[in-house]
């Protein structure tokens, strides 16, 4: 006989939870669509502080908001005990249930462990970058370029640009696992679509407010 699945009482909690961060993305997005308007080479010091600070501000809210949705949606059980796994478990279960998701769904672009890795696992992605010999020289402020600016310096860890942003696209490159590919000297480097995040959050973000609206 199969196990039962744990009741969920207030899955309202949850659903406020994914408009909340459905909104802090959106926001986030207009934000950094409106400093990447402004000229890469600016008049002052200050100026240019200031316009790597709103990109850095932004890039990592909208990370940390798909981060979270993804989390709901799909919980990562390691580490947990069997009674926290099956809650967890349900809540996701029932979360995608509500939302229209498909459990088997892997082409979501909030089911992909590449986002919540890039805010949790950052300062050991750092370590191993800069304990690369090669890495003596290393630019940290985020480069501002195009599509072809990625392109050029690829997706190998080895590149001394620690952030890229494609202002046309709102597609990032950082540093990614330092994982034991051949065809990468220093590892993978993290490819996201910002704006694909956003539109899938964007599109939970409706289907839960609905949800709420309706009285679930």
């Amino acid at each position: 006989m199969p196990e039962e699945r744990p009741e969920i009482r207030n899955i309202r909690v949850y659903l406020h939870e994914i408009v909340m961060f459905g909104r802090i993305s959106e926001r986030a997005i207009t934000q950094l669509e409106a400093v990447l308007v402004m000229p890469n080479t600016l008049v002052s010091k200050e100026a240019a502080e200031e316009q790597q600070t709103a990109i850095a501000a932004s890039v990592q809210q909208i990370l940390y908001a798909s981060a979270m949705v993804s989390k709901f949606l799909w919980p990562i059980l390691d580490k947990k005990k069997e009674k926290e796994k099956a809650f967890a478990t349900a809540r996701g279960a029932r979360l995608r249930e509500l939302l229209g998701i498909d459990t088997d769904d892997r082409t979501h672009p909030l089911n992909s462990r590449e986002v919540r890795d890039s805010i949790e696992h950052y300062d050991e992605r750092l370590d191993a970058f800069v304990a690369k010999d090669y890495n003596t020289f290393v630019f940290n402020d985020w480069t501002i370029g195009s599509a072809a600016t990625i392109e050029t310096f690829g997706t190998d860890n080895s590149s001394p640009l620690i952030r890229v942003i494609d202002r046309d696209n709102l597609v990032i490159r950082h540093l990614g696992r330092d994982r034991a590919v051949p065809e990468y000297t220093g590892g993978q480097a993290s490819v996201i679509d910002l704006k694909a995040q956003n539109a899938a959050l964007q599109d939970l973000c409706r289907t839960a407010a609905k949800i709420l609206d309706e009285g679930a």
